[in-house]
């Protein structure tokens, strides 16, 4: 939320940059959308190896597609929050244990994103987001330079 624009990035601090990353999203795009694609990957990169990631991803991902498909009712944000929530300190790992974090904060501070999206909504849904172009290897050497 923009409220959350001037708080500083630092570690353990109210805004953190997770892996290190920052996605700049245009205005009116779907956060349902972006946080499906986030989890999207957390899913495809989960070993498999610790049940809370391996199953907790598939069936947030699976929600969030009826979710964001237009199928889904008012108990599929609570059930998404609820297994977000049940994997929590429960992961071996970082990828699991950060798989979450975008669910959650969305959850949190964008849920009327996600009601709008519901089969018996009556709010119109955000537009799916601009697919993210990658910044050609020259731009991210003056990126990288401060040019």
């Amino acid at each position: 939320p923009a409220a959350l624009f001037d708080v500083p990035m630092e570690p353990r601090g109210q805004v953190s940059t997770g892996t290190g990353g920052i996605v700049a999203v245009p205005a009116g795009a779907s956060v349902v959308e972006i946080v499906r694609t986030l989890l999207a990957f957390n899913a495809a990169e989960s070993c498999g190896k610790c049940t809370p990631c391996r199953e907790g991803t598939y069936w947030m991902l699976h929600v969030l597609d009826r979710i964001n498909d237009g199928q889904a009712v008012a108990a599929d944000v609570e059930l998404l929050g609820n297994v977000a929530n049940q994997m929590v300190g429960k992961c071996l790992c970082p990828l699991g244990e950060f798989s979450v974090s975008p669910v959650l904060s969305s959850l949190k501070n964008f849920r009327a994103d996600y009601e709008a999206h519901l089969k018996d909504s009556k709010k119109p849904a955000a537009k799916p987001a601009a697919k993210p172009a990658a910044i050609p290897a020259a731009k991210q050497t003056e990126i990288a330079a401060g040019d």
